[in-house]
């Protein structure tokens, strides 16, 4: 740095040009400062100047300002003093025609001080808050004259209890003003206690009275629907204030006929008149003599006091105040409509509102409101249709939780009732002593009574899931139907609820949908557990009669009952579905076990049933005459006949449907078809045999509509056919398929319903009264012969004619099992159907 430049040092180890070089530098820095600083002068010259000619300026301005205030000091003595009119003489200043001395005016003063503390509590107390501020603006007045005559500062500063009585006084500004708004806010307010506030507020308070009033009352609103308060009453008495404010709004500031500057003005005018003084307020005891002039004077002057008198201006604020007031009605009684968790409290709500719908009408007319509405109907209808909503929606929730828990507890293990849930029969077949009775409520039963029942397969555990279900869905309908309004079908509430309430019933369905498909797709559920989730569903309409009546509420009535219904009865079919997988994997495995192919002919003869034995005579007549005997299947194998039984056992257990039943079988044909192999066999009865059995599977379990079924049916039949000697295939075929319907005819009341198709059972006769059993004609004959099976509406099905073939006596001989009648018809036709 050159500014450390030492020159000893410098000579030492430098030479001459190198001195020379930073001396050349030394000199160009001092240059350079020398400009910086004549720039920095330069600048700083001109803020300088402008900165002492402001001082100055200030200087004189502050005095200035001195002056004025010490000039409007004296002024405001002399204004003081100068304002009051001239005013009748009283008693009082009659007693002394002499000016007081200053130290009798400050005594006299000071008593009214201390007296003023009592008389405002006492006001106060009588709900007189004129008097009161009256008293208030008074002693501040007197206050104030200490301050201000020069004659009494000097004394006023010797005297503490002046300033320690003023401050007693101070407080009271505020109680007053306290109290006044609190009495504001009273529900129902009497216009004369409303201008009396008011007025006293306009006395103490430099403010908009309209819009202090409208903020008060809204104050209130929010006071009475405090969540904490009764809600019958917050909501009956906030519509009663609103209604209120507004009347007593119009009867203060618009006026009446009777007052037609409005209630408010003319209290205010009484009190502010020229011979209404705050001094005779006071008591007689105080020497008014000795009271200076500037107060003996002193009144009130309504000059100052803010008040609305344009009617634009109040219908303004009212608008605006009734617009934030349905706000806050809104959020406000909502909240506190969450309180109420029965429909019973809020109907009673509803039909006792407290409202008047000429007065509102009315007073929206008067202060000129844009959007009219009608106030209950408008505002609290809404909020009670909502909270309703609601209730609805949470009662619902807790009728499915009631639906999940019976079904969780039905579908508990339990050794004791196992038995009922996995073989019905136990069950249905069992007498008891209530069987008899029809007309036993079903709704109201606790457990499941009557054959009705029984034959539906509707189990105690279905009835414990199906009638608390029935019981709470009742209990809620009364509940609603008591909110709609029955003088007044068409209302949009009631329509609203109605909508709603069929909205919040299909959810629980698809609630209990939900729920239901998640129990089935679990793998480790049973066939019990889903029988009875199955029948459940399905029992749900018969036992539950008040879900139609929650349903067909609305306008769309009828889709949304069948909507339900065919949701219930498809959940049911789907569950009847996995039980039917369920089993058809269980029994498939069984199959091969029973239905075994013969090894030896000692097998074919323990599976071959007895044959009908048929003579034919050919050749000529007499003894020339050949005789033939031809053995024909008469019946299905042992093994088939089994395992038919077996699966008809376990049909019954479940008391499955018709449908499903057939399905059933559907699905399990094609594993019976595979254990018949024509491909190796012991001799040709052995395939006679299987001929017989498919052609009786076919014509027993295959609808004409199941395509596939059929034709694999067929292709098996081919398969077989194809093994049998063609000359053998046409002697036996016809007397087959003759067989086979005799067989049908005898077993279908075992085994099932029967299909027409043309190798199907269209020779079977039944009576034209199926409802009447037919007895046996002699004792060789059964009793009681198998019950073919018709359809509920006792019509038979699919009846064909049969073709009768004459034939020679002697030529055709046959067991007596073929000369069984077969005029049998059915008993309990619905039973099996």
């Amino acid at each position: 740095s050159l500014l450390d430049i030492n020159p000893d040092k410098l000579f030492e180890q430098h030479n001459v040009h190198e001195i020379e070089a930073i001396e050349r530098a030394i000199n160009n820095e001092v240059e350079r400062k020398k400009e910086e600083l004549r720039t920095l002068v330069g600048e700083r010259y001109r803020d300088l100047i402008e900165a002492a000619d402001t001082i100055s300026e200030m200087k004189v301005l502050s005095e200035e300002v001195i002056q004025d205030i010490e000039a409007m000091m004296v002024e405001m003595v002399a204004l003081q003093k100068k304002q009051q009119q001239p005013f009748k003489p009283n008693v009082y200043l009659k007693e002394s025609l002499t000016t007081p001395s200053i130290s009798d005016s400050i005594a006299s003063q000071l008593a009214i001080l201390v007296e003023l503390p009592e008389l405002i509590w006492a006001a106060i107390a009588s709900k007189e808050y004129i008097r009161a501020s009256q008293l208030f603006l008074f002693g501040r007045h007197i206050k104030t004259g200490f301050s201000v005559d020069k004659s009494l500062q000097e004394v006023a500063h010797r005297i503490p209890v002046l300033d320690y009585q003023w401050s007693i006084i101070l407080h009271f500004k505020e109680i007053i003003l306290q109290t006044a708004e609190k009495d504001l806010k009273v529900i129902d307010i009497s216009p004369k206690n409303a201008g009396t506030c008011l007025a006293s507020i306009a006395l103490l308070q430099d403010t908009s009275l309209v819009t202090k009033f409208l903020h008060l009352r809204t104050e209130a609103v929010n006071d009475i629907l405090r969540v904490d308060n009764n809600v019958k009453e917050s909501i009956v008495k906030s519509c009663l204030c609103i209604v209120n404010s507004l009347a007593v709004l119009q009867h203060c500031f618009l006026g009446t006929n009777d007052l037609p500057r409005g209630l408010l003005w003319e209290i205010l005018n009484s009190e502010t008149s020229t011979n209404n003084k705050p001094i005779y307020l006071l008591e007689q005891s105080i020497k008014l003599k000795y009271l200076p002039q500037i107060v003996h004077q002193f009144r009130f002057s309504s000059a100052n006091i803010k008040t609305v008198t344009n009617t634009d201006d109040i219908d303004s604020l009212v608008n605006e105040w009734i617009l934030n007031i349905k706000t806050v009605v809104s959020t406000k009684g909502k909240a506190l409509l969450e309180n109420i968790t029965s429909l019973q409290s809020l109907n009673d709500l509803r039909n006792d509102s407290g409202r008047s719908d000429f007065e509102w009408a009315h007073l929206l007319a008067t202060f000129h409101v844009r959007d009219t509405f009608d106030l209950w109907d408008g505002i609290y209808e809404l909020l009670i249709t909502e909270r309703a909503k609601d209730l609805i929606t949470l009662h619902y929730k807790d009728v499915f939780k009631g639906i999940i828990e019976c079904i969780s507890d039905a579908l508990l293990e339990d050794e004791e009732n196992k038995r009922t849930d996995t073989d019905l029969r136990w069950f249905v077949w069992k007498e008891s002593s209530d069987d008899l009775y029809m007309n036993t409520s079903i709704n109201r039963s606790s457990t499941c009574k009557g054959i009705l029942l029984k034959s539906k397969g509707i189990t105690p555990k279905i009835s414990g899931i199906c009638i608390p279900f029935q019981t709470k869905l009742e209990t809620l309908h009364e509940e609603l139907t008591s909110l709609y309004s029955a003088d007044d079908i068409l209302n949009k509430d009631n329509s609203d609820l109605k909508k709603h309430q069929q909205e919040v019933c299909l959810e629980l369905l698809n609630n209990l949908k939900e729920h239901v498909r998640s129990l089935v797709n679990d793998p480790n559920i049973n066939e019990a557990k889903l029988s009875i989730l199955a029948r459940f569903l399905q029992a749900v309409p018969d036992l539950c009669p008040t879900l139609q009546k929650c349903l067909i509420l609305g306008e769309d009535k009828g889709s949304c009952w069948h909507e339900a219904k065919t949701l219930l009865h498809a959940e049911s079919l789907f569950c009847w579905e996995i039980w039917i997988n369920n089993v058809v994997d269980r029994l498939k495995e069984r199959i091969p076990e029973v239905i075994k192919k013969p090894i030896v002919y000692a097998d074919l003869l323990n599976m071959i049933p007895q044959w009908d034995i048929i003579w034919i005579e050919e050749g000529g007549d007499g003894e020339n005459a050949h005789k033939s005997q031809l053995k024909v299947p008469s019946a299905p194998s042992f093994p088939l006949q089994s395992f038919l039984h077996y699966i008809t056992t376990d049909l019954c257990r479940a008391h499955v449907p018709r449908l499903l039943r057939e399905n059933f079988m559907q699905k399990l044909l094609p594993h019976i078809f595979n254990c018949y192999d024509p491909t190796t066999f012991l001799c040709q009865a052995e395939l006679m045999q299987y001929l017989y059995d498919i052609k009786y599977l076919y014509a027993q379990f295959i609808p004409i509509t199941n395509k596939e079924l059929n034709a694999r049916a067929q292709q098996k039949i081919s398969q077989i056919e194809k093994q049998i000697d063609p000359f053998d295939l046409e002697v036996f075929l016809p007397l087959i398929k003759t067989n086979v319907k005799l067989s049908i005819q005898k077993m279908q009341g075992m085994f099932g319903m029967t299909y027409s198709n043309e190798d199907g059972p269209g020779l079977i006769k039944m009576s034209d009264d199926p409802c009447i059993l037919a007895l046996s004609k002699s004792a060789n004959d059964v009793w009681f012969p198998m019950l073919p099976v018709t359809n509920p509406t006792n019509v038979p099905l699919h009846i064909i004619k049969p073709k009768v073939i004459k034939q020679e006596k002697q030529m055709v001989e046959t067991d007596s099992t073929r000369n069984a009648t077969s005029s049998s018809t059915s008993f309990f036709s619905d039973w099996f159907s």
